[in-house]
């Protein structure tokens, strides 16, 4: 009898550990292939990001080769406008300065010839009154006589046909005035009077403006038309070839 029951507890604990075995290897198995499934999952998400990664560092790769192509680009575009612009500037600047040189050297010039003038004037001015100090009045009328004399070659070395197509319809009456330093004598009016109505085709007679500023000579004016046998035109003709 207890042969028996230890029979039966044998082949029980035999049947337990059979069973037991079963459910391990069967829980082994199961579990070995939950992680294997698990890993080839998770190789498969690694290949899956590790593509992932490559395409995204490819893609920031190509990005920055672009990135890196436009700011050299750019670079050579602001470096191109930068040397444009200085070269701009200093031509510029090279004709700015030019019209500032080319503008002092007028106003230098501008600033010389108005010195210039102003000096001739005053050795007009000087000259005349040299003259009229220094001699007298009779003194003076060997000049006024000369002067009067080379008026009355140039009249009548005058074209005629010329003189007479000139409008005399401002002298009133055939009357022609004359500035002159001093009065002619009544010969020498006489002979200014017939060289000027045979040059002009009518009687002409001439009245005398005494005039200081002639300093000594004479001027006829005539409309446009002018003889300046004048001692002053003749300061200003020396004190111009001088200057």
């Amino acid at each position: 009898m207890i042969f028996q029951l230890i029979i039966v507890q044998v082949i029980t604990f035999i049947g337990l550990v059979l069973v037991l075995r079963k459910i391990l290897i069967t829980s082994s198995f199961k579990e070995t292939r939950r992680l294997q499934q698990l890993n080839e999952e998770n190789a498969l998400k690694a290949r899956e990001l590790a593509g992932k990664i490559a395409d995204a560092d490819a893609d920031y790769r190509s990005k920055m080769a672009k990135a890196d192509d436009e700011i050299r680009e750019m670079k050579a575009k602001a470096k191109k406008e930068i040397e444009q612009l200085k070269e701009t500037l200093v031509s510029v600047g090279k004709a700015e300065g030019a019209r500032i040189v080319a503008q002092a050297l007028n106003s230098k010039e501008e600033i010389r010839a108005e010195i210039e003038e102003q000096m001739r004037d005053r050795s007009v001015v000087f000259s005349s009154k040299v003259f009229t100090k220094v001699l007298s009045s009779d003194e003076q009328r060997p000049v006024f006589n000369g002067l009067l004399e080379s008026v009355f070659k140039e009249l009548e070395n005058l074209d005629g046909g010329q003189l007479k197509k000139i409008d005399l319809s401002g002298p009133q009456n055939g009357l022609i005035e004359a500035r002159v330093s001093q009065s002619m004598d009544p010969k020498q009016k006489e002979k200014l009077e017939k060289i000027l109505t045979e040059k002009f085709g009518r009687d002409l007679r001439v009245r005398e403006i005494l005039d200081r500023e002639v300093i000594s000579g004479i001027i006829i004016e005539i409309g446009s038309f002018v003889i300046d046998g004048s001692l002053l035109d003749r300061f200003k003709k020396a004190a111009a070839s001088i200057g």
